[in-house]
């Protein structure tokens, strides 16, 4: 497994779909601490349900515990800082008139209250650097032939509140099919 370094050092566009790309520095470890900490203070400082609702638009704040506002509020702060500290000039966002908007902070913010937008553009902003540690992953021996060097291939459906799924049968579980079921049939 390696990790490559030649990451991005030029400002580069992203596309986000919808006709919109920014046009971005590249990230560092430095920026990404600072402004996920500062997400994290304002998310803390905006626990408060009804300003939560009030600054994100969180319908029915009432019913969301205090970890599904915090992780929705840190969320929302981490894409505005990120997009505000990144983005260089943007394309495709335009205002009532049909006219072409600045970047500016209340623009970044505005953008990045859109939930497709924010998604896109964290998802495509951190591209680079997603690729490059994921680069030769699977393609080495895994340790103790486990598959600990390959790369998952399925997201982790009980994480977004799904059921979980049965597991497979085994030759001490399987059951044969019960005499009532109907053959198919040749």
């Amino acid at each position: 497994m390696s990790v490559r370094l030649s990451m991005p050092r030029e400002p580069y566009w992203i596309a986000l779909g919808f006709g919109v790309r920014h046009r971005v520095r590249p990230a560092s470890t430095a920026l990404v601490a600072t402004l996920k900490a500062k997400a994290d203070r304002l998310a803390r400082e905006m626990m408060d349900p009804v300003e939560a609702e009030r600054l994100a638009g969180i319908m029915d704040a009432k019913d969301l515990s205090q970890e599904d506002l915090f992780a929705g509020l840190f969320r929302l702060y981490l894409a505005i800082l990120v997009c505000q500290a990144a983005t260089l000039e943007w394309e495709g966002y335009e205002d009532g008139d049909g006219n072409p908007l600045p970047v500016t902070d209340d623009n970044v913010a505005a953008a990045m209250r859109l939930p497709l937008i924010s998604d896109a553009f964290l998802s495509k902003y951190f591209e680079p650097f997603a690729a490059a540690a994921e680069e030769g992953k699977g393609s080495g021996s895994s340790p103790n032939g486990t598959m600990a060097g390959g790369r998952p291939t399925a997201m982790d459906a009980a994480s977004d509140g799904a059921k979980a799924a049965t597991p497979a049968p085994t030759p001490e579980t399987h059951r044969a099919p019960s005499k009532d079921r109907r053959q198919p049939k040749s």
